[in-house]
C-alpha cells in the first residue's frame, strides 16, 4: 500500500520554492547543474531552454520524482516530497486519452491523497471539484468522456485537477504545446488567474515572447543555469546566444532587434528532459 502524504505545514515567510546549487545527474551524464533561485507565493515563473535543456528534469525534480546529485531544493520550507501540496502537470504525450473517464473523474483524482485508501469523496470533495470545473470553465464537460475534447479543454481539464488538489505551487510541462492561438490564451488565462488564489507556478516553454510577456520571472537554462529574473535582464543577446547557439537568430526590426527561434532545433542535444 502507497504511503499517504500529507499537507506539510509551511514555514513562516519561507519562499514558495528555493532551489540551492541544484545538480541532477541522469544515466551518468549531468542533466542539470548550479541552479539556484527562489520564487515567492503567487508568483510565476517560466522555465525556457532548447530541445535537453534541462527544462522538464527540473520540474520533476521539484516534484519530487526525481533525486538530485547534489543541491537543495525546499517547497515552501520542506523537501518536496511526502506533502501534498505541488502538483505536476506533465506533457500531453503521455496520456491514454481513449480510456474511458469522464472529465470530472480525472479531476477528482486530484482529490485521492485527501480522500485516503478506500474511502468514498464526500459531499465537499464534490464541491472542491465542482468549483475547480467552474474555475477553468469545464463544468458543463464535467461528465464527457476525456477523449471528446479538444486540446485547450485537456489542458484545462488537468488544471482543474491541480485546483481539486489544493496545491499551493503548481508546475507545467508545456502546456501550450500544440494548442492553437485561442486555446493557449484560455491557458494563459487560468495560470494567470493563479495569483489571486495566491498559487505559484512553473511553466516550462519554448515560446520566449509568451515567457517576457506573462510571467513574473525568466530561468534560462541550457544544461547549467544562465540566467534568472525580469525577462528584460535576462534575455540579453550574449545570454540567448549561450543557451540556444545557432538555433537562435536576431534580427531588425521597428521597434529594435527582436529574436526568431527554431523551436524544432535542439541545440545540439536532443535528449526529451
Amino acid at each position: 500500500m502507497s504511503r499517504r502524504r500529507t499537507h506539510a505545514v509551511h514555514l513562516a515567510d519561507a519562499p514558495a520554492v528555493a532551489v540551492r546549487d541544484l545538480s541532477v545527474t541522469l544515466d551518468g551524464e549531468i542533466a542539470l547543474s548550479g541552479v539556484t533561485f527562489e520564487l515567492e507565493p503567487g508568483r510565476q515563473l517560466a522555465v525556457v531552454g532548447p530541445n535537453g535543456a534541462g527544462k522538464t528534469t527540473l520540474l520533476r525534480v521539484l516534484a519530487g520524482l526525481i533525486a538530485p546529485a547534489s543541491g537543495d531544493v525546499r517547497i515552501h520550507g520542506h523537501g518536496p516530497c511526502g506533502h501534498i501540496c505541488i502538483a505536476y502537470v506533465p506533457q500531453k504525450s503521455g496520456i491514454d486519452w481513449r480510456f474511458p473517464v469522464t472529465v470530472r473523474d480525472v479531476v477528482m483524482m486530484g482529490r485521492i491523497q485527501r480522500i485516503g485508501p478506500f474511502r468514498r469523496p464526500s459531499a465537499d470533495d464534490r464541491r472542491v471539484v465542482h468549483d475547480a470545473l467552474e474555475a477553468v470553465e469545464l463544468a458543463d464537460l464535467g461528465n464527457r468522456q476525456i477523449e471528446a475534447l479538444s486540446g485547450g479543454q485537456q489542458q484545462r481539464m488537468f488544471l482543474a485537477r491541480a485546483l481539486a488538489q489544493e496545491a499551493d505551487v503548481i508546475l507545467f510541462d508545456e502546456p501550450l504545446a500544440g494548442l492553437d492561438i485561442h486555446s493557449r490564451g484560455e491557458i494563459l488565462g487560468v495560470i494567470g488567474r493563479l495569483r489571486e488564489r495566491n498559487v505559484s507556478a512553473i511553466v516550462a516553454l519554448h515560446d520566449l515572447g509568451i515567457a517576457a510577456a506573462s510571467f513574473d520571472r525568466v530561468l534560462l537554462l541550457q544544461r547549467r543555469m544562465i540566467g534568472h529574473g525580469p525577462a528584460s535582464e535576462v534575455f540579453t543577446e550574449a545570454n540567448l546566444r549561450e543557451a540556444y547557439g545557432t538555433c537562435l537568430h536576431m534580427t531588425d526590426g521597428p521597434s529594435g532587434p527582436f529574436v526568431i527561434h527554431d523551436t524544432a532545433c535542439t541545440g545540439g542535444d536532443d535528449e526529451p528532459r
